[in-house]
Parts: C-alpha cells; sequence; structure tokens
C-alpha cells in the first residue's frame, strides 16, 4: 500500500490523498469488488471528496454502494471491471479524494496484514517536518515511531506565486493487522 499526501493549501490545510493498493488474491474466490473506508476530521458528505477510484489500467471503478455517508466518517464499494481470480498477482487499484485536514494528520488503520506500507507528504514551506506516531486502538497509547520521514527531494514550482515544496517519505514493512499509524504536521 502507498499514501502520496500533497498538502495543496496550508492556510486551509486542503490535502490531496492518492491511495494505491496492490492485491494478491489469496483466497479460493474470485474478488468482484473492494470497499473502501474515509475518515475524516471535518464533517464532509460524500460527493464534497472528489472520490475517483481507477484500476492499473486506468479504468474508472464507479462507486456501486454506498454503506456509509456519515458526517466523520464514509465507506463505499466499487467493483473491478475485471476479478481478481485465485492467486493472481499485481493487480492493483488506486483511490484519490481531497479533504480539509483542520487536524493537521493523516491516519492509517490496517484492518488486513500489509507486506508494505510507504507514505509520502508533499508539503510547502511554511509547514512543519512531518512527525510519525504508532498508536495502540486498544489503550489509545501514542508513540512516535523509530523511524521517521526522510527527505526525498525539495523542489520550486512555478506557479502564479512561487512554491517551495519539500517531499518526505517514510516506510513500514510487515505490517500486522489492527496497528495504526497517524503522520503530523502543523
Amino acid at each position: 500500500m502507498e499514501v502520496n499526501i500533497t498538502i495543496k493549501n496550508p492556510k486551509n490545510q486542503l490535502v490531496h490523498y492518492r491511495r494505491l493498493y496492490e492485491i494478491k488474491n489469496s483466497s479460493e474466490n474470485p474478488i468482484y469488488e473492494v470497499v473502501h473506508g474515509i475518515a475524516t476530521n471535518v464533517e464532509t458528505n460524500l460527493s464534497d471528496l472528489g472520490i475517483k477510484v481507477y484500476d492499473e489500467d486506468s479504468v474508472i471503478l464507479p462507486i456501486s454502494n454506498v454503506i456509509i455517508d456519515k458526517p466523520y466518517q464514509k465507506e463505499f464499494t466499487t467493483v473491478f471491471n475485471r476479478p481478481i481470480e485465485k492467486l493472481e498477482r499485481s493487480r492493483f487499484y488506486v483511490l484519490e479524494y481531497q479533504v480539509k485536514e483542520k487536524e493537521k494528520y493523516f491516519e492509517n488503520h490496517f484492518g488486513v496484514d500489509c507486506n508494505k506500507f510507504v507514505v509520502t507528504i508533499d508539503y510547502p514551506k511554511g509547514i512543519s517536518y512531518p512527525v510519525v506516531y504508532e498508536i495502540d486502538l486498544e489503550t489509545e497509547k501514542v508513540e512516535k515511531c523509530k523511524m521517521q520521514p526522510s527527505i526525498v527531494k525539495k523542489k520550486m514550482i512555478n506557479t502564479a506565486i512561487n512554491s517551495d515544496r519539500t517531499q518526505v517519505r517514510w516506510a513500514g514493512k510487515d505490517i500486522s493487522r489492527g496497528q495504526c499509524f497517524r503522520f503530523e504536521w502543523k
């Protein structure tokens, strides 16, 4: 799993998320659909998030069912254009959306085991260096991770207003079901 976080507007904390999921079917049956979950710390409607889901061929996966559309929690299903067959590898899908993150963090809870979890954060000048925490959801204990993000690159983007940007990367391996990580910026 890879999550690319781009802080687009530091004033209103508009953040664009691009979440890439690689799928391996280890079950006996084909996988026809996937359930997506998005939690926010601001009140939103599903339609406010500008959700786009597509497969490895860049073919859009339309939302087939909305399970939850509460102010802070969204859950919905998309159907694959072709099923993921037993033992099939190298299939993936991408979920993109954006939201104003007034609390200035991204949190990911793992409902399944994950071989590799990579997070990149692209942020403008004026945002502090991101910090990663692991959260024990049973005790709510928050502990700073030993491994913190490293700077991948600094860049200058020519827009109407020049903007210095920094991109950091963090990676974890062998993530177990139930683990939770929080990425904070100020």
